[in-house]
């Protein structure tokens, strides 16, 4: 007698992340990533997606912000779950100079 089993997969991945400061680049910007955020995201099965919302971030943003990681497995399962990241400026400041300025009496 043939006997079928379906395997279903109805758990969805674990996302765990904790709060990250995150320092922009030397461009004054910073694409998030879930490994630029240090996130980890496992499964029973295997994990086909994981993304980050909002991704970008400039130096008029500094300062805490929530992200939100959306994990998807091969079976559709997903798991939505936020990170704080506050995004600091450590980078210091340059300067240029024009070419020496020369002034004489009388101008």
């Amino acid at each position: 007698v043939p006997v079928t089993i379906n395997a279903v997969d109805s758990e969805s991945p674990t996302i765990t992340g904790n709060p990250v400061n995150v320092p922009l680049g030397p461009t004054g910007t910073i694409t998030l990533t879930p490994q630029v955020l240090g996130v980890t995201v496992t499964d029973n099965c295997a994990v086909s997606s994981v993304t980050v919302q909002p991704t970008t971030f400039n130096c008029t943003q500094l300062g805490p912000h929530t992200i939100t990681v959306t994990a998807t497995d091969d079976s559709g399962n997903t798991s939505t779950a936020t990170v704080q990241a506050t995004i600091i400026d450590n980078l210091p400041p340059t300067t240029s100079c024009p070419a020496s300025i020369v002034r004489c009496p009388g101008d």
